[in-house]
């Protein structure tokens, strides 16, 4: 299994935003995914095949939690971390399945400033790397 680490924290995420994002991974991805969450809400809330992560300290950094999750997964293991607004339309297995070699950093595209000038281009929505070599991110 693939592991896929999410954030869900309010005032715009709740646990019905990780289920919905679970069932789109299983309609619309051909791989093995592993659904993890790091969240403040109780686990009852979650769909039971979806790994809950509790936030011990919730000091208010919302979605910025995320950057605590590359201390949090496998080392040597390629994995996810993903937000959890995605609405896949169709098969998106090859977005998922790109290769990622050691020290290699991938993500989307970030189409949507195309013609902005300024700033990354990537979308900063889904990373795909091996665990355990950017863990300097969070520090």
């Amino acid at each position: 299994m693939i592991p896929i680490y999410t954030v869900c924290t309010g005032p715009n995420y709740f646990p019905h935003h990780a289920n919905r994002f679970l069932r789109q991974l299983r309609d619309y991805v051909d791989l093995p995914l592993q659904l993890h969450c790091y969240t403040i809400y109780d686990r009852h809330d979650f769909d039971t095949s979806i790994e809950v992560i509790p936030i011990a300290n919730d000091d208010g950094r919302r979605q910025w939690h995320k950057v605590d999750l590359f201390k949090i997964v496998p080392q040597n293991q390629v994995c996810f971390i993903s937000d959890l607004d995605w609405t896949f339309l169709n098969d998106v297995t090859d977005v998922f399945n790109q290769p990622v070699q050691h020290n290699e950093f991938i993500a989307p595209y970030r189409w949507w400033a195309r013609n902005r000038g300024k700033g990354f281009n990537i979308n900063g929505g889904l990373y795909k790397f091996i665990g355990g070599q950017y863990t300097f991110i969070p520090d």
